[in-house]
């Protein structure tokens, strides 16, 4: 566990990096020429007190906003994410499933019921239709 914020961020933008398969040139680069690899290379080591722009800025380079390299035990694959008060925690959603819980939520009560409702009955007709499709390769087998 880092014991300083500056570690803690040293060792999120390491992990990042090597992920991605980075080097502090190839971030430099990616950045556009907003960073130098000097400062690239003491963020990852920890050294000195890099400015919060700097930090932002690799953050931005790695595809991450500065809030989630300050996470502790970040994992690159899932990166941290804020609750939308629309679909409240919900970070093991797909994309899909989240736009769909947060529309499921802008209707009233009563459209979410018609749309349950209707949901049930596809839910139905997807069943009967696998155990036909059963039966079918049953008969032929």
């Amino acid at each position: 566990m880092a014991k300083k914020a500056s570690e803690l961020v040293a060792a999120n933008v390491d992990r990042l990096m090597r992920k991605a398969g980075l080097s502090n040139a190839a971030l430099e680069k990616k950045s556009g020429g907003r960073l130098k690899r000097s400062t690239v290379d003491r963020v990852r080591r920890a050294q000195g007190s890099a400015g919060v722009d700097s930090i932002a800025e690799i953050a931005r380079a790695l595809g991450f906003d500065l809030w989630q390299v300050c996470v502790r035990d970040l994992v690159p694959e899932r990166p941290p994410a804020l609750v939308d008060p629309a679909i409240g925690d919900a970070a093991g959603l797909s994309a899909g499933e989240r736009e769909l819980l947060a529309k499921f939520r802008s209707l009233s009560p009563a459209f979410q019921r018609l749309v349950l409702n209707d949901l049930e009955r596809y839910l139905q007709a997807e069943s009967q239709s696998e155990e036909k499709k059963g039966e079918h390769t049953k008969r032929h087998a």
